[in-house]
Order: structure tokens, then C-alpha cells, then sequence
């Protein structure tokens, strides 16, 4: 009797441990989404994990995002879950909801850049041409925080229309080029904050139409 007892222990304490405890394949769900940042763009190797916040002794289920940022966990207990999402360079998101048993959840997550300190600056060069492909020379070139209007910069492209700026913090950036007589060009920049990190951002600008006589 006591070696019964002994086993059934074992087993119970096995169950305790086992994040599918108690779970039929029928019960256990799945969820899949992809990991971009603020601007949709994908971000790779980004590990995604799943908790039972609950049901603290039991394992976690984790994965990364492929080069597409998608990722996918499957046999996902049913329960009270918090999803945690984390990439070098980026703040932590996390969502809790309850996954009902054998529920399919799209779960896609943006990531916000984090406020790094204390990094060496961040370099942006590149150049702005004309459709046509001539250097585009004194035309301004502007970089502005989408969060922050105050950590913006503007230059002037050289002779050659080329341009090169440095800035001192992380996240979400727009880019403009402009010259009289000419559209604006405009495209989104992401700095992540990581050690000699440097982007080259080449603009094209198209010739503003002269309105037509009646």
C-alpha cells in the first residue's frame, strides 16, 4: 500500500510540473503572430514566451521570431496566460488573457525602442537626388523623432547631394528631404540603440508639376 502511495505521488508531482497537466491534445491551443516595431517593420530573433502566471511551478513555453518576425507556439495549455516579448534594444511587451481550450490565437506585437543611456552616437548618411538621378546639393534634410520633436535635427546636403547626422538616442524616426521646386520625400528610420549602429538613407525627389494654363 505505501509503494502505491508512493507512486501516485510521483505522478501527482509530475502533473504539478508539466505545463500540458491535466491538458487532452484536444484542450491544448495555439498562438501565432508576428513581432514588428511601432512602424510595422519586422524584427527577427525576438524571443516570445509563454507564462501561467497562476501556476507558478510549471514550465514555460518560449520561441523566436524568424526572419519574417513570425513566430508560433503550439500545445499552449489552456488557462490564464501572460505572453512576454523581448529583442535587444526594445522595451518588453507584455499580454496576459485567458486561452480558451483548443482556441487558435493571432497575436501580432508591436515593440517601442527603449530609452537607452550612456550609447556612442548613432550615424544616418546618405544622399538625395532627383528622379533624373542628379545630386541634389543644399537641400535640407530633416530627421525628427516621431515622440519627441526636441531630439530632431536638420542639415544641408553637400555639392555632391550627400548628407550625414548623428543622434544620441533610440526610437522611431521620420525622415524628410525637401528643395524648392520639388515633393517632399519622406521614409521612417528605427535606431535601436546597438554598438556602431549606422544606417544609409538614399532619397529620390520628384519634380512639382507646373499647374497647366486654362
Amino acid at each position: 500500500m505505501r509503494m502505491t502511495h508512493r507512486i501516485w505521488a510521483a505522478i501527482l508531482g509530475l502533473l504539478a510540473i508539466s505545463p500540458h497537466a491535466y491538458s487532452s491534445p484536444a484542450s491544448l491551443g495555439s498562438i501565432e503572430g508576428k513581432v514588428t516595431d511601432l512602424f510595422g517593420r519586422s524584427i527577427s530573433s525576438a524571443k516570445v514566451e509563454v507564462m501561467w502566471p497562476q501556476l507558478p511551478g510549471i514550465n514555460r513555453l518560449s520561441t523566436v521570431s524568424d526572419k519574417n518576425g513570425a513566430y508560433k507556439l503550439l500545445s499552449v495549455r489552456q488557462g490564464d496566460i501572460t505572453i512576454s516579448v523581448i529583442s535587444p534594444g526594445f522595451h518588453e511587451e507584455q499580454r496576459s488573457f485567458y486561452l480558451s481550450p483548443g482556441e487558435k490565437r493571432i497575436l501580432n506585437v508591436g515593440l517601442r525602442v527603449g530609452e537607452l543611456t550612456d550609447f556612442p552616437s548613432l550615424k544616418v548618411t546618405g544622399a538625395v537626388h532627383s528622379t533624373n538621378g542628379v545630386a541634389m546639393r543644399n537641400a535640407d534634410v530633416t530627421i525628427m523623432n516621431c515622440f519627441n520633436e526636441q531630439l530632431g535635427k536638420q542639415v544641408k546636403t553637400d555639392h555632391e547631394g550627400k548628407y550625414q547626422v548623428e543622434l544620441s538616442r533610440a526610437g522611431q524616426y521620420l525622415v524628410y528631404a525637401s528643395a524648392p521646386g520639388f515633393s517632399v520625400a519622406v521614409t521612417t528610420l528605427v535606431l535601436r540603440g546597438v554598438p556602431n549602429e549606422s544606417h544609409e538613407i538614399n532619397l529620390s525627389l520628384s519634380p512639382m508639376r507646373e499647374p497647366s494654363n486654362p
